[in-house]
């Protein structure tokens, strides 16, 4: 529709997205298939920066936010990467969000021993320290790509049946969520009370 529109620029900015989505959602497609249909994303956000300008871009690249068109591009490299890092050569890319960077720093606040929720300095090189070294042994140049059980075309979802319910007319029926007027007017509820209220300020 947006073609026949003569949108042109607009429906091939949503052909890929759309693409990147589903290689990170979809079931039973091939992880070399995966791979391909996020290229067109990548290709599109690095044609918009020129790494022999000075300054850089700071705030946004070509209108993209630069925190996620980084993103974007670090999500798409790692996924990449991760086969290689693998035992198997091969992954479930729905065990990750489709943010990786999202998924390593709240492994890395797992990792805090202070209980802040965020590692010190100190802690997080430790933490790369080990993250590299695991590279280094796992990198191997002579792994290829290898289809996961999720990657089968035989977990291509089925269209998913239409739920259909019904609503009592009963006009003394309890609505869905609602509490009862007993829950409501009989009970105490401090929750609903203003700061202002509860502090005695009138």
């Amino acid at each position: 529709m947006m073609r026949s529109n003569g949108d042109i620029d607009s429906a091939n900015l949503c052909h890929d997205i759309r693409s990147w989505w589903q290689a990170d959602d979809t079931p039973g497609i091939e992880s070399q298939e995966r791979q391909i249909m996020r290229e067109s994303l990548r290709r599109r956000l690095l044609s918009y920066i020129d790494f022999r300008m000075f300054p850089p871009k700071t705030m946004y690249v070509n209108g993209w936010p630069s925190q996620l068109w980084e993103a974007l591009l670090a999500s798409i490299d790692a996924k990449i990467w991760l086969y290689a890092l693998c035992h198997g050569s091969t992954y479930n890319v729905r065990a990750f969000s489709s943010m990786v960077g999202e998924t390593f720093f709240s492994e890395v606040a797992q990792n805090d021993r202070r209980g802040h929720g965020t590692v010190s300095c100190q802690e997080f090189g430790q933490f790369i320290g080990n993250t590299i070294e695991q590279v280094q042994i796992r990198l191997d140049p002579e792994r290829q790509f290898s289809n996961h059980t999720f990657d089968s075309a035989g977990r291509k979802r089925l269209n998913g049946r239409k739920r259909e319910a019904t609503i009592s007319t009963d006009r003394n029926a309890l609505c869905k969520g609602e509490l009862g007027i007993r829950w409501e007017k009989a009970r105490c509820n401090q929750a609903k009370l203003l700061p202002t209220v509860k502090m005695g300020i009138e």
